[in-house]
C-alpha cells in the first residue's frame, strides 16, 4: 500500500496506531514487535512474493552485524566479515535490479522467460544495511537486539522510499521508552507534517503528471516539450519530497524523528548546494561511504608516491583531477546507476558528475570576489546562478525521465529545436500553464515544511542548515483550520493507489 491511498489512511494507520496504544500498556518491547508485525503487513500488502526477501537480508544481516560487532568489541578486525557482508548485499541488489539489464546489453536477455523482477524499495533496505555493518564495523550506539534491528530495518515510515537512515539516528530512540507512548504533541506535530506531504503528492504532484505525461507523450513543438520537461521537474520533486515529509510525520506520530531529506532544493544557487538539499539522506550516504574512502585511498596513494597531500595539492590541475574530479565521478556515475538500470541512468549520473566536476573546478581556479557587492548585485547573482543550476538539473532529469538513452536524447534535442516533432500536437491549455507555474512558485516562493515545522523540533538535525522564515506553524485554532483544508484537500484529491516515483527503487 501507499502512503496517499485511503486504505493505508483510513484503515493501516489508524489500526497501528491503536494496536500501538495497546501493547504500550503490555510492555516496550511488545510495543516495537507490534511495529514489527505491521510494517512487514504494509511491505507485503503490495507484493506478498518479496515479503521473503527483506526477511532473508535482515536474517543475513543481522548475523554479521553480531560478529562484526562481537570482533569489535574484542578489539579484533573485521574487515573481512565487512566485506563479505557489503558483497552479498550489492550482489543481491545487482541480481534483482540489474541482472536482466546486463544480459539484454550482452544479448541474453531473451534466454530468461520472464524478467527478474524487483523487491520493493531493495534499493533503500540495502543501502541501510550496508550503512549499518560500515558503521558497526567502528562504532555502535544502542543495543543490538533482533528486535530492535528488525525495527531499524522495516519500521514502515521509512522502508518502501526512505529517508536512508542510520543505526544512530533510530536505535537509541528505540531505547527510550518515553517514545513508545502515545503522545498528543507527537500525533499532532506528525499529523501536519503529514499533511502538507499528502497535498504535495495528491494536488501538486499527480495533477502536474499529467500535465507532463500528456506534453512528452505527443509533444507539440518545442514549448510543448519545454512544458512537459518543467511539469515532470515539479512531479518528481513534489512527488519526492511529499513522501519524505509523509515519512517524516509518520515516524513522529509514533514519537521517533527521521531525517530531513528535502531543504528547498530548486533554491540552490550552486550544484553542490544542490545535492545538499536534494535526496540529502542519500548524498550523505554517498559521502560517507563512497567519496570518502575513494578520496582517502587516493591521498594515501599521493603519499606512498612521494606526492603532496595538502589542500593545496588540490589546486594544481594533476591534483584536482585526482583528489576531486575522480572521487566526484565514481561517486555520482555510481548514484546514477542505483537509481535504474538503464543507460539513460548513466546518463544522468554523467551529466550531475559533470556539473559538480565544473563547480568544483570554478570554486578552485576561479576568481575569488572579496569585494561586497552589494544587495542587488547580489540577488541578480543568486538569481542567475539559481537558472543555471536549475536548467542543467532540468536537462539531468530529462534522462531520469526517459525510457532509454536515446529517449532522453531526442528530448533534449527537441527542447533546443534541433528534432523534430513526429505525430500529433499535444494542445496547450491555459489550466497546464497556471498549474505548473503555480507549482514552480510554492517550489521557488514559499516556505518549505521544516521552516514552517522550525518551533517544534521536526527532525534530526534540522537547526544547522534549515534557513529561518518569518513563517511557523502555531498550535492555535487558525493554523489548525489551515492544516485540516490542507489534509481535506490532499485527501479529496486521491486516485487510487497512485504510486510514487521512488517507489520500487
Amino acid at each position: 500500500m501507499v502512503f496517499s491511498s485511503y486504505v493505508f489512511i483510513c484503515i493501516f494507520l489508524p489500526a497501528t496506531l491503536f494496536g500501538y496504544w495497546v501493547f504500550t500498556h503490555v510492555s516496550h518491547q511488545a510495543s516495537k514487535w507490534w511495529l514489527c508485525l505491521a510494517s512487514l503487513v504494509f511491505y507485503g500488502w503490495w507484493d506478498i512474493r518479496w515479503l521473503p526477501v527483506i526477511l532473508v537480508s535482515i536474517l543475513f544481516n543481522f548475523m554479521i552485524g553480531r560478529a562484526i560487532i562481537a570482533r569489535t568489541q574484542q578489539e579484533k578486525t573485521s574487515g573481512a566479515l565487512l566485506a563479505f557482508g557489503v558483497a552479498v548485499n550489492l550482489a543481491a541488489l545487482a541480481y534483482y535490479k540489474y541482472m536482466f539489464w546486463l544480459l539484454g546489453l550482452v544479448g541474453l536477455g531473451a534466454t530468461m522467460p520472464v524478467a527478474i523482477g524487483l523487491p520493493l524499495g531493495i534499493s533503500f533496505f540495502t543501502f541501510t544495511q550496508i550503512a549499518f555493518l560500515v558503521d558497526a564495523s567502528e562504532e555502535f550506539h544502542g543495543r543490538y537486539s533482533p528486535t530492535n534491528y528488525v525495527l531499524f530495518v522495516t519500521f514502515f515510515p521509512h522502508l518502501i522510499a526512505g529517508p536512508i537512515v542510520h543505526h544512530r539516528d533510530l536505535m537509541p530512540q528505540f531505547e527510550e521508552s518515553r517514545n513508545f507512548r502515545l503522545h498528543a504533541r507527537e500525533i499532532a506535530i506528525g499529523l501536519a507534517i503529514f499533511a502538507i506531504g499528502l497535498a504535495k503528492k495528491t494536488v501538486i504532484a499527480d495533477n502536474v503528471a499529467t500535465v507532463s505525461a500528456r506534453m512528452l507523450d505527443h509533444p507539440g513543438g518545442t514549448g510543448a516539450v519545454w512544458l512537459g520537461v518543467l511539469a515532470y521537474s515539479m512531479q518528481l520533486y513534489f512527488d519526492f519530497s511529499g513522501y519524505s515529509d509523509m515519512a517524516v510525520g509518520l515516524g513522529r506520530m509514533f514519537g521517533i524523528k527521521f531525517p530531513v531529506n528535502f531543504n528547498s532544493p530548486y533554491k540552490a544557487t550552486s550544484i553542490i548546494d544542490f545535492w545538499q538539499r536534494w535526496h540529502i539522506t542519500l548524498t550523505r550516504f554517498l559521502t560517507a561511504y563512497v567519496y570518502n574512502p575513494i578520496a582517502l585511498a587516493l591521498v594515501r596513494r599521493r603519499a606512498r608516491a612521494g606526492l603532496s597531500t595538502s589542500k593545496r595539492a588540490s589546486q594544481s590541475l594533476r591534483g584536482f583531477l585526482v583528489l576531486i574530479a575522480l572521487p566526484t565521478w565514481i561517486t555520482i556515475v555510481l548514484a546514477g546507476i542505483w537509481h535504474g538500470a538503464g543507460l539513460q541512468y548513466v546518463a544522468y549520473g554523467v551529466l550531475h558528475a559533470l556539473y559538480l566536476t565544473i563547480n568544483h573546478a570554478w570554486r578552485t581556479f576561479g576568481p575569488k570576489s572579496v569585494d561586497d557587492p552589494g544587495p542587488v548585485a547580489r540577488a541578480a547573482r543568486a538569481i542567475g546562478y539559481g537558472l543555471l543550476v536549475y536548467i542543467g538539473v532540468l536537462v539531468a532529469q530529462v534522462f531520469f525521465h526517459a525510457g532509454s538513452l536515446h529517449e532522453g536524447a531526442v528530448t533534449v534535442a527537441q527542447m533546443v529545436r534541433l528534432h523534430g516533432v513526429d505525430g500529433p500536437y499535444a494542445p496547450i491549455a491555459v489550466t497546464d500553464l497556471l498549474l505548473v507555474a503555480a507549482a514552480a512558485a510554492i517550489a521557488w516562493l514559499a516556505p518549505n515544511t521544516w521552516q514552517l515545522m522550525a518551533p517544534h523540533d521536526p527532525a534530526l538535525a534540522t537547526e544547522d542548515r534549515i534557513a529561518p522564515s518569518r513563517v511557523h506553524v502555531q498550535f492555535t485554532l487558525g493554523w489548525a483550520v489551515l492544516l485540516g483544508v490542507i489534509l481535506f484537500l490532499g485527501l479529496f484529491n486521491i486516485q487510487g493507489e497512485q504510486p510514487f516515483i521512488y517507489f520500487q527503487f
